[in-house]
């Protein structure tokens, strides 16, 4: 039997158990409102693929979650202040480890460095000392940027959409950011004349968060999760929304070691 198939067989049984301990009031999962594709509202609904993504979880699952997405940094304060139970998407780093408890990673995240067209002196990582540098306000290219000293003063901006727009209008030499949001962004906007340069700057991997010491929210999202990915919705999920960019799905090797995790306590 196909190991997706037997994760399915495995799991499917464990839903009717997880029904008993549904909670009576309905979970908040928020989310910036402009962090596209991942998690945005579009007319006066959330979308994205973290949102879809989670409602599939949280219907096998037998969670009853209601998505609010607002500004990043009002979101981390309703979150760390107990009003939001789950981020409905977030990339690890050692920093955030100690915050967050975060379900098994659901995509690779990849950082890069996106330039204008031929017009730009910059080609790798070494050339940022000194550069006008375009990040996401608190998010964790502005970190790198911060820990690296590259720039003592970088153009926050508070989307992907602004941050590539400026750097189209010559506002800035550089912007840093997820290399899916730039190619989705770049692909919605038509920005011709802005590419990718260098390596990746910084690799990480992204899920579902919670505040610390929620492990049993955590075992119930990575196993809705391992459902969504043995039955072939995550694919079509996926499909649906990066079907024509970069593959960063982890493999199944990856859904049957946090859904070890998940079948092993019970």
């Amino acid at each position: 039997m196909p190991p997706c198939a037997l994760l399915l067989v495995l799991l499917i049984p464990l839903v009717g158990v997880q029904a008993a301990a549904r909670d009576a009031d309905a979970m908040v999962a928020g989310g910036g409102d402009t962090y596209e594709p991942f998690h945005f509202v579009q007319g006066d609904s959330a979308t994205g693929f973290d949102v879809e993504l989670l409602r599939a979880v949280a219907r096998v699952a037998e969670l009853d979650v209601d998505v609010q997405l607002d500004h990043w940094q009002n979101v981390r304060d309703r979150l760390h202040a107990g009003n939001v139970d789950i981020h409905v998407g977030m990339t690890w780093s050692d920093e955030r480890d100690k915050i967050y408890d975060f379900s098994s990673p659901y995509l690779s995240q990849h950082y890069r460095i996106f330039v204008r067209g031929d017009t730009s002196d910059i080609r790798d990582e070494s050339d940022l000392v000194g550069s006008r540098i375009i990040v996401q306000r608190s998010g964790v290219m502005a970190d790198y940027v911060h820990e690296h000293g590259y720039t003592p003063s970088p153009l926050y901006v508070d989307s992907a959409d602004e941050a590539l727009r400026l750097l189209a209008a010559g506002r800035g030499d550089c912007c840093l950011m997820s290399e899916f949001r730039g190619l989705y962004v770049i692909r919605q906007m038509g920005l011709d004349n802005i590419k990718r340069v260098g390596e990746p700057l910084y690799r990480s991997t992204y899920g579902f968060a919670v505040m610390r010491g929620q492990q049993d929210l955590v075992l119930r999202l990575n196993q809705g999760l391992a459902i969504v990915k043995a039955s072939g919705e995550y694919d079509r999920i996926y499909a649906r929304l990066f079907g024509i960019l970069e593959d960063r799905r982890p493999g199944t090797l990856v859904y049957l070691k946090y859904a070890s995790w998940v079948i092993l306590p019970l």
